[in-house]
């Protein structure tokens, strides 16, 4: 991969949070190495465990310097990005994230944040369409300081490490119900999530390692500065961290295959299956493959776009995947809307019970209302986009006519929020120094 850069050097002539391409294998152990010892992991490249616990805490307000020696002391039990490249086995992965209530409590200043994480998703419901924070889960209503992420393969083990953690911050914190999170597999032992479509499908990706094949249609391959910041109350010019969207939201899995099973039958095509209309709602099959053909050969199903799907005939403008990534078939260009992408981190919840089924859905990014809210905002809940290209016929638009998928109901309809919070990824090093 071409890149004007070396790393001959430890001197960083570009600091992480602004690069622009992919890591190179050298470069993690030499040009950048001291960023990601100093950069949790999770952000980079995702912890992959099985099972994780999303605990939230509300500092006690009498307990501000025992809360700032937990945070330093907690600071060695957080899994660094470089720790993430260095080991192979499995082993119990950990991340902490303050809110910007948060800091506030620690005496620390957030106006040299992000705008959206300083006055919190709260405020920011009304424009994504969020449910009253009244409506939310009681372990959401309150306050919330911080959030720990526990993670591991083995449940017993996890389990064991979340006791030990409580007992340890239940005297500075009031703690809310462990959200426990556990990876949904299907027959081929893929994740995916409550809905039966498959997971992780497109995900940018930030080191060299990671990426397999040249791609001939879409590529995966950015840089950091998709989702880090520097960290503004560090004092190192080379400690980075990411804002944290955290969502609890239920799915209504039953709710979703009667809209699919109406849809396919208003379908302009008589073959059309639940499973079919399903899968035009989303966007993709469920085994993760997109709806358009792919170039011969080639080996990612991630590695598409829409240029031979210009009117929505095959993947509709209105699915959701194409609302939320239009790969370059939207006015905006391809660069611009690669700008706005997120990196997701989410784990499914629940055994399938009507009441207790979603995602604990996450993702980063380096700017909340460039991003996440962007997205949600002027992308998802904006029942005209994507819009075609200038130029689409009127005849073509009127062949086509207009597809069910247009007038069904969108995905969030079957996705309830429970309750969240925006959070900063402290570096490592500002934690050590709380």
């Amino acid at each position: 991969m071409a890149s004007n850069r070396t790393s001959s050097t430890p001197v960083e002539s570009v600091p992480l949070h602004r690069l622009k391409t992919p890591l190179k294998e050298d470069e993690c152990h030499t040009t950048y190495k001291a960023s990601l010892e100093k950069l949790q992991g999770n952000i980079l490249k995702a912890f992959g465990r099985r099972f994780s616990y999303n605990l939230l805490l509300t500092f006690r307000l009498e307990k501000r310097p025992e809360a700032k020696a937990f945070i330093r002391a907690f600071a060695d039990r957080v899994t660094s990005a470089a720790d993430q490249l260095a080991v192979r086995q499995s082993k119990p992965c950990a991340g902490f994230f303050l809110s910007a209530n948060g800091y506030d409590f620690l005496g620390y200043s957030v106006g040299s944040f992000e705008d959206s994480f300083a006055k919190g998703m709260r405020h920011a419901g009304p424009r994504l369409g969020d449910p009253d924070s009244n409506e939310w889960d009681e372990n959401y209503k309150r306050t919330i300081h911080a959030m720990i992420i526990l993670a591991d393969d083995n449940r017993d083990q996890l389990k064991k490490l979340l006791e030990q953690l409580t007992e340890q911050v239940q005297p500075i914190a009031v703690l809310g119900t462990p959200e426990l999170g556990q990876v949904k597999v299907d027959n081929e032992g893929k994740r995916i999530e409550h809905f039966g479509f498959r997971e992780n499908s497109s995900q940018p990706r930030f080191f060299e390692r990671d990426l397999a094949v040249k791609p001939t249609r879409w590529d995966d391959a950015t840089g950091p500065q998709l989702v880090l910041a520097r960290d503004p109350l560090a004092d190192d010019r080379d400690a980075c961290g990411s804002y944290l969207v955290y969502r609890k939201l239920e799915q209504d899995v039953n709710a979703f295959r009667r809209a699919a099973e109406s849809t396919g039958k208003a379908s302009r095509t008589t073959a059309e299956t639940d499973r079919t209309s399903a899968e035009r709602l989303m966007g993709r099959k469920k085994d993760g493959k997109p709806l358009v053909k792919q170039t011969k050969g080639t080996r990612s199903e991630n590695d598409f776009d829409y240029r031979d799907d210009s009117y929505g005939e095959i993947c509709p403008f209105a699915s959701h995947i194409r609302k939320a990534n239009p790969r370059g078939s939207s006015p905006m260009g391809l660069e611009q809307e690669k700008s706005h992408r997120i990196v997701r981190r989410s784990i499914t919840y629940g055994e399938g019970t009507p009441t207790e089924t979603g995602v604990l859905f996450m993702c980063y990014q380096a700017r909340i209302w460039e991003q996440f809210e962007f997205m949600q905002y002027r992308w998802l809940n904006d029942p005209g986009w994507p819009k075609s290209l200038p130029g689409t016929p009127a005849a073509k638009r009127e062949e086509v006519g207009p597809d069910p998928i247009a007038s069904a109901p969108k995905l969030n309809k079957f996705v309830r929020l429970k309750g969240g919070e925006y959070f900063f990824a402290p570096s490592i090093s500002f934690m050590r120094n709380a």
